[in-house]
């Protein structure tokens, strides 16, 4: 399938010029596309499929970086990261990743969403 895609995008392009519109990125140079396009054929299932988890945690991690409160209770948390991946089981794998990275902090039933803003006391 992705060969016959990859031939399909070939022909569709054959004049090798892209459709620029104000603003858009300059179209990549010769030494980018061969690049671009020995990656694409060196793609594996888990490699896309650790693309798409990577885009999904990063998608959550920018939701709950908008949240303008500092605090949310487990449930909502869990929920959000579900939402993101359409799969609860997935939703809490990603919970305690984000715990365990450090991008929130998980306090029982309470998290805290801007761990960054949190201030240690000096013990010493």
């Amino acid at each position: 399938m992705g060969d016959k895609l990859r031939e399909k995008l070939r022909f569709m392009n054959a004049t090798g010029e892209r459709i620029r519109f104000e603003g858009a990125p300059p179209a990549p140079t010769t030494e980018m596309a061969d690049f671009l396009e020995e990656t694409m054929e060196r793609i594996t299932v888990n490699d896309a499929r650790k693309i798409l988890r990577f885009y999904q945690l990063e998608k959550v991690r920018l939701r709950l970086r908008d949240m303008s409160i500092n605090s949310i209770l487990y449930t909502k948390f869990v929920e959000i990261c579900s939402e993101v991946c359409s799969n609860r089981e997935q939703g809490l794998e990603f919970a305690k990743m984000l715990d365990d990275s450090g991008s929130v902090i998980i306090f029982g039933d309470i998290i805290l969403l801007h761990p960054h803003q949190v201030k240690v006391a000096q013990l010493w």
